[in-house]
């Protein structure tokens, strides 16, 4: 097939979502973390900087409305808030996917988790 302009506009722009969170009693909108983004994230888990500090990156990036800064101290949140985050932080790499890419993603994910340590790639590992 043949691509036209709209075609790879479509390919280009960061698919968007609306997610709701039950913690929060409402829906936020999201999207999908850009190539840098993504990058920058795989650096952090790498380096084993503290999750929270990777989670608050993640949904930084992803999070568009309601909008949440670097700057945010999520030492002292409450259990919903942080609860919150946690379900859009666990989504994002479903944003933008179909319901069949989904239930696909989420059945490599348990086989990954079932997997040994010792006989995982080191992406697998990154991804469990």
């Amino acid at each position: 097939m043949r691509l036209n302009n709209e075609d790879l506009l479509r390919l280009r722009n960061l698919k968007q979502e609306v997610l709701e969170i039950p913690e929060w009693n409402g829906e936020v909108v999201v999207r999908e973390l850009s190539i840098s983004e993504a990058a920058t994230y795989r650096q952090m888990i790498s380096e084993n900087k503290p999750l929270a500090d990777v989670i608050k990156y993640a949904c930084c990036c992803t999070l568009l409305e309601p909008s949440m800064t670097m700057d945010e101290d999520l030492s002292n949140v409450s259990q919903s808030y942080a609860q919150g985050l946690e379900r859009i932080f666990n989504n994002i790499p479903l944003i933008g996917k179909t319901k069949e890419e989904r239930e696909d993603f989420i059945k490599k994910q348990s086989e990954i988790s079932k997997t040994p340590k010792e006989e995982l790639t080191k992406e697998e590992e990154e991804k469990k």
